[in-house]
C-alpha cells in the first residue's frame, strides 16, 4: 500500500483543505499522485451540508459555509481533529459503508484502550461521514 499520511501542524482552513483535497483526488485519478489520509484541526468555522436550512442560523452574524457534502451544519475548530480520507476504493472492494465502520470500530477500539469510552453517533450520521462522541473517561 502506498498511501501518504500528512498531519498538520497548525488549523487548516476549511476551505483550503477542500481545495487541497479537490485536486488530490483529481491527481490521484490520473495515478499521479498517492492516496492520503490527512490529519488535522480547522479555523473555526461552521459549514452547512445540502440539508441545512438558513431558518437554522438563529445568529445571522455567525458566518456559514455551503459545503457539496449531506447534512446540516457542522461546527469545525482547534482541538478537533479531522481524518481526511483520499482513497481509491476501486482498487479494494469498493464499499464505502463498509470501510467508514471499519474505520469507526478502530477509533473507538482504539480510544478504549485508552480507558476512554465512546459510542458511534449513528442519529447523524451522514453518508461518507462519521461522529463518534466521548461519553466518559473510563475507571483506571
Amino acid at each position: 500500500m502506498n498511501i501518504e499520511i500528512k498531519k498538520s501542524e497548525k488549523p487548516i482552513k476549511y476551505e483550503d483543505a477542500q481545495k487541497f483535497m479537490e485536486m488530490r483526488l483529481l491527481s490521484l485519478s490520473k495515478n499521479s499522485s498517492k492516496e492520503l489520509i490527512w490529519i488535522l484541526e480547522h479555523e473555526e468555522i461552521y459549514t452547512a451540508g445540502k440539508s441545512y436550512s438558513e431558518k437554522e442560523i438563529l445568529d445571522k452574524s455567525i458566518k456559514v459555509f455551503e459545503t457539496n457534502r449531506g447534512g446540516k451544519i457542522t461546527y469545525h475548530g482547534p482541538g478537533q481533529l479531522v481524518l481526511y480520507f483520499v482513497i481509491d476504493l476501486k482498487k479494494r472492494k469498493k464499499d464505502i459503508r463498509k470501510f467508514i465502520t471499519l474505520i469507526e470500530k478502530s477509533i473507538i477500539d482504539t480510544l478504549k484502550y485508552y480507558k476512554i469510552e465512546t459510542f458511534a453517533d449513528k442519529k447523524t450520521l451522514v453518508f461518507g461521514m462519521l461522529k463518534i462522541l466521548i461519553s466518559k473517561r473510563l475507571q483506571q
